[in-house]
């Protein structure tokens, strides 16, 4: 049962509230009611006069747009809060809806230890020291009614005083993983993600993926996206980033895994990707294919989310300390709106598992890339998540070919239990319909998650190539582009190499690519973000490292902007085009 304790003055300060407040009904989020508790102690910190907290008459009024009931008690009156208790306890498990209760009483010492509260309620606080506490009101109604006697009082607490010293209220431990009850026995699950799949076996479930109902009236785009996923099936097309995706959560559910996606428009996908859910154009009727597939073993839950990134991460993050044996993925609508949840990232995501020995397996999406759109919605800040990436707390992916994403997911759940961590992947936006952006189905039945991706066979020969270039992301097929097409006199002079696992850094598959180009003395790091965004002041020093002492290593990207890229979106393909040239021949 979910117990919350707020502040007066948190509880209508922080946004956060609200948020959660607003999920209680919410398909996929509803966990059938919540006790809030509401600490009044009528100062918030310092505040000395209550217009400065809020706006409201109580600090309770926020829970009134959801028409939660509202107990106001006194908290010195133990059983009229007790009383409270009971009643809110009997609401929430008879009607599954979320209850406050409001404490309305003092605090009697400062903020902390050296704070001194008179300083700005000086009032106040002589009238709090004349004030008995509530140990001492409710011992002597207790006496008055002859329920107990004052030699009962001091007994009660000289014992307590002794346990107190004997220090036999010492804290006991909990091992969360083992103790809490999970609903799935995942403890000896082992399944290795590079066991054959079988191209057979993938076109046989894509093929009942896009299979639709009859006489089932389906939008123009969807038919499209729909008769192309045909096309996949039968090896006609290539495969592309989202139909790999999709059949990556299949091969999860035919392995017993369960797997549940949320985010904002999560279901269609914010740039009409997926189409987990399609709708039929004349009644509405919705279809659900995933979850038809043959060998379906595991369950898949697909919620578009409400418009809100810090509850439901914070929500996405605590169902996978539970669900720990299943996927979990979180997608942002754009990689920069996770900024509205930063808190839980910092506070839980990247530091929970030192801090309390806690396993999350999450999954976050974050749709990253330079399309000349302007600053928002172009960067998911790289740089913000590699700054806190230390203890091998994260894993950090850059995905540049569907079957990256597809090796990605699966091997992320396959992994032993000791190693689970969370897993940020920097999805892209152009590349799932770029014409290179494309694999073949086998690559996916037969591959696995490359860390670092080298050049093909002909670009390895050595002694002809004089410059190498390192990247991440879909820079790299514009760079592929140049090289190709405008720089015919040089394209085989340069290879370029992609890391598409930033952390932990691939230290040992990035030396192997390295170490086939040994008289190469020219490495570059070509990114689209700015100098002091982006993945450069992190990885600088790893490829350092890697490359031969005699090499040099340069930087070729946007110099150091307080945004993430150009407003202008001429100046932006202008600031594009010469990156990736002056990286090619600069």
């Amino acid at each position: 049962m979910p117990i919350t304790i707020h502040g007066d003055a948190s509880v209508v300060g922080q946004g956060i509230v609200q948020e959660t407040i607003n999920l209680y009904k919410i398909d996929g989020y509803s966990v059938g009611g919540t006790i809030r508790i509401v600490l009044n102690n009528q100062i918030g910190f310092t505040i000395s006069k209550e217009r400065f907290l809020r706006s409201s008459r109580y600090c309770t009024d926020i829970f009134k747009f959801t028409q939660f009931p509202i107990f106001h008690v006194n908290a010195d009156d133990i059983e009229a809060v007790m009383f409270s208790s009971r009643i809110a306890l009997d609401f929430r498990e008879k009607f599954r809806k979320d209850v406050v209760v409001e404490l309305i009483g003092y605090r009697r010492r400062g903020h902390s230890e050296i704070d001194d509260p008179k300083v700005t309620q000086p009032v106040m606080y002589h009238i709090i020291e004349q004030h008995e506490t509530s140990r001492s009101i409710y011992s002597k109604s207790l006496i008055k009614n002859d329920i107990i006697t004052h030699e009962d009082v001091e007994d009660m607490i000289g014992s307590y005083r002794r346990k107190l010293k004997e220090n036999s209220f010492s804290s006991y431990g909990i091992n969360f993983i083992n103790d809490v009850e999970h609903p799935t026995d995942f403890k000896n699950l082992k399944i290795r993600s590079n066991s054959i799949i079988g191209v057979k076996n993938l076109q046989k479930t894509l093929q009942e993926i896009i299979s639709v109902p009859k006489n089932f009236m389906l939008h123009p785009m969807v038919d499209k996206i729909l008769q192309n996923r045909s096309r996949i099936a039968t090896k006609e097309s290539l495969c592309d980033w989202a139909t790999s995706e999709i059949l990556a959560y299949s091969t999860l559910l035919q392995r017993g895994f369960d797997v549940r996606i949320s985010g904002e428009d999560v279901s269609r996908g914010t740039f009409f990707q997926r189409n987990f859910r399609i709708y039929d154009q004349i009644d509405g009727k919705e279809y659900f294919s995933i979850e038809k597939i043959s060998n379906c073993i595991g369950t898949i839950n697909v919620w578009d989310s409400v418009l809100s990134e810090e509850s439901t991460l914070a929500f996405e993050y605590g169902y996978s300390l539970i669900h720990n044996g299943s996927l979990t993925v979180w997608e942002a609508q754009f990689g920069d709106f996770s900024n509205v949840a930063q808190v839980v990232i910092d506070q839980f995501i990247s530091s929970g598992n030192k801090k309390w020995g806690i396993e999350s397996n999450l999954v976050i999406f974050l749709p990253h890339g330079y399309e000349g759109q302007g600053p928002d919605h172009s960067s998911a800040r790289v740089e913000r998540y590699l700054q806190l990436c230390a203890e091998k707390n994260m894993k950090i992916f850059v995905p540049s070919d569907p079957s990256q994403i597809y090796h990605a997911l699966l091997e992320h759940c396959c992994i032993d239990r000791d190693q689970r961590c969370p897993l940020i992947v920097f999805s892209p936006k152009s590349l799932l319909r770029h014409p290179d952006c494309l694999v073949g189905l086998k690559e996916l039945a037969c591959g696995r998650f490359r860390k670092v991706i080298g050049e093909d066979e002909k670009y390895s020969i050595s002694e002809k190539i004089q410059r190498v270039i390192l990247c991440c992301g879909k820079i790299y097929y514009e760079l592929l582009e140049e090289r190709n097409v405008s720089i015919k006199k040089i394209n085989k002079t340069i290879a370029i190499i992609r890391i598409e696992q930033l952390y932990p850094f691939p230290n040992e598959e990035l030396k192997q690519e390295i170490q086939k180009y040994p008289c190469v003395v020219d490495f570059i790091w070509c990114q689209e973000e700015p100098k002091n965004q982006g993945a450069w002041n992190y990885i600088k020093e790893y490829i350092k490292k890697v490359i031969p002492s005699y090499a040099n290593l340069s930087y070729f990207g946007r110099s150091e902007l307080s945004t993430s890229v150009e407003g202008d979106r001429v100046r932006y393909r202008l600031k594009q085009k010469h990156i990736v040239q002056s990286a090619l021949t600069g």
